[in-house]
């Protein structure tokens, strides 16, 4: 005669093997239904690259920006630091002709402007122009604000006909 302790246990052993196999499964399927990584992220979905730009890709390094990896051009320099970059692109059909102009009002509209509420002639806004690396490009350089805390750089380029 079997004591009654392990008669309970044969029953509940019963229903103990095909219930953990059921666990077993049910977790097995949860943990491939939860895993919810797009195909974008397995697979990177870049974008091909111009002719003109296929050479200065060629070699390059890796650089981190927080929890990003971002390939860059061997070449290129990347400086660390503060950034705000609020963009703006202005086109002007037609208008290419004038780009010498237009640099020079913008000087203008720089030396005019005062930092630190001071009228004297080295600290207004502008700080130089420079040569792009574009033929024709001309970079503006200038304080952004009157504190002169950050630099303002505008870039005018002529694109079309020349």
């Amino acid at each position: 005669m079997t004591p009654p302790l392990l008669q309970r246990l044969r029953r509940h052993a019963r229903w103990g093997a095909p219930a953990l196999l059921a666990l077993i499964g049910l977790t097995a399927y949860a943990v491939g239904w939860f895993d919810r990584t797009p195909e974008s992220f397995r697979k990177p979905n870049m974008t091909a690259l111009s002719p003109r730009l296929q050479p200065l890709f060629e070699k390059t390094k890796t650089v981190c920006f927080g929890r990003f990896l971002i390939d860059v051009p061997a070449t290129a320099t990347v400086v660390f630091g503060p950034v705000r970059a609020s963009t703006r692109i202005e086109r002007l059909p037609g208008e290419g002709d004038k780009l010498e102009e237009y640099v020079a009002k913008r000087e203008t509209e720089l030396k005019a402007q005062d930092r630190y509420d001071e009228k004297q002639d080295d600290l207004n806004r502008y700080k130089e122009t420079l040569d792009g690396a574009v033929s024709g490009q001309k970079i503006v350089v200038g304080y952004q604000n009157f504190r002169g805390s950050f630099y303002e750089v505008e870039s005018y380029i002529r694109l079309g006909k020349r």
